[in-house]
């Protein structure tokens, strides 16, 4: 089962009787086996506790087998609808909201269909929005559609944000993430169609933000005259161009081991040629723990620079980096169809700035209409709600049919009293 979530915002896609499935505490004998002393072991476990709180003490195995009618689905199909019962112990979603479980059919890499899961996040009631004779936005009762992308949890089954009290990355990098989008906002129009306008846009953070710039890019919208535009929260867009130029961000971020997972993922026989051995060693505490996003990134605690990572490795590692680049990253020579906003946080310890910046920088030169905005001091998380007054109003105006100005901007935005601005740090724990 996928564990990407696809969520319908203004219209956006999340708990029975379960056990953990994630997050699992190790015997200090297999630590010590396996490389990981005490220090590294006491951080893992608190940061256990940390993904647990997020992603679910008690994973809903039932709801995420793989549905009966799955054989025989094609990609879009609705494979299972759930309310999510407000009275749920340890609900932390927003009050005013109902949200629905869905699990729909999707496709992987090689086209083949796979279940994916996510959740619709309907609001207390729709807005009216301006009148206009470009779209039916307007029609009374409707909501409008948003895809929502979310960013990184992780990449085992556990860590599915359909499964967490708080539907991960709900208010706060690849094709198959592109298919899961748009195979979501079919299934949702099979779930209730009835209630959204037919027009639709797509808003991604982090991970989810390189995924909704690669859809933009696609074949699947490029026609599709509903599609109104995307937005791209801190985007994880060309992880090749960070490791390769920006090591030293990388190792601090503690997402090396996270992208080599994932590597793994995309070339089984990939066998974490840039990592050093202890860090090498350390895989297996992964594989054993199945560790979200925050104890993903404390498997390296307590190592050296050289313990953590092999140049020569690296080196070799970056064909293979560039491989993948080629068939996920965005701004490698796309076009889209409709404008996009990009925005990104000068302060960001998760993506490189300066990345994200060349990534609009080539994505204009293909002549593609992207405004960029970057605000100073705010990090990778905190950017989706510093910035929110600006990307939420931009997703009305597109509903509202106003036009853009059909070529690319730059804007930098400065907060009113940065002295005491509060702008947390994103990263994970260490």
């Amino acid at each position: 089962m996928r564990n990407l979530f696809r969520l319908f915002y203004f219209a956006i896609l999340g708990l029975s009787v379960a056990r953990q499935g994630s997050n699992f505490n190790l015997t200090a004998e297999f630590a010590t086996a396996n490389g990981c002393d005490d220090k590294c072991l006491e951080t893992l476990n608190k940061a256990n506790a940390a993904d647990l709180d997020t992603f679910g003490r008690d994973f809903d195995f039932e709801w995420f087998l793989t549905a009966s009618n799955f054989s025989g689905s094609s990609p879009g199909d609705l494979l299972k609808l759930q309310p999510l019962d407000p009275k749920t112990p340890g609900l932390l979603v927003k009050p005013g909201t109902t949200v629905y479980r869905i699990q729909y059919t999707s496709q992987d890499l090689d086209n083949s269909s796979v279940p994916a899961t996510g959740f619709i996040v309907l609001p207390f009631a729709p807005v009216q929005l301006k009148k206009s004779t470009k779209n039916d936005s307007s029609a009374a009762g409707l909501f409008p559609l948003v895809a929502y992308a979310h960013g990184t949890s992780g990449v085992y089954t556990g860590c599915a944000p359909s499964n967490g009290p708080a539907l991960y990355d709900y208010d706060s990098a690849a094709p198959f993430q592109v298919k899961d989008i748009v195979h979501s906002v079919t299934a949702a129009r099979k779930a209730m169609g009835q209630i959204f306008t037919n027009e639709w846009m797509a808003v991604g953070h982090s991970e989810g933000g390189g995924a909704v710039w690669k859809l933009a890019e696609s074949g699947f919208v490029k026609a599709d005259k509903a599609y109104l535009g995307t937005v791209s929260l801190a985007a994880a867009v060309k992880i090749a161009d960070m490791l390769g130029n920006h090591i030293n961000f990388i190792l601090q971020s503690g997402y090396l081991t996270l992208v080599a997972k994932v590597l793994q993922r995309f070339s089984p026989s990939y066998n974490f040629t840039m990592l050093g051995d202890i860090q090498r060693q350390r895989m297996a505490i992964a594989d054993s723990a199945q560790p979200c996003l925050a104890a993903q990134g404390t498997i390296s605690v307590g190592l050296s620079r050289d313990q953590i990572i092999i140049e020569k490795g690296l080196a070799t590692d970056l064909n293979l980096l560039k491989r993948w680049q080629a068939e996920m990253a965005p701004a490698s020579g796309g076009r889209t169809s409709a404008p996009m906003l990009v925005v990104q946080g000068l302060n960001d310890t998760a993506v490189v700035p300066q990345v994200t910046h060349e990534s609009w920088q080539q994505a204009c030169s293909d002549s593609n209409e992207v405004h960029l905005s970057e605000y100073a001091a705010l990090d990778h998380s905190p950017v989706v709600i510093g910035a929110a007054a600006e990307w939420l109003a931009w997703i009305d105006a597109r509903f509202n049919g106003e036009k853009t100005p059909g070529k690319c901007t730059q804007v930098q935005r400065l907060p009113f009293d940065g002295s005491n601005l509060i702008a947390p740090p994103g990263k994970p724990p260490e």
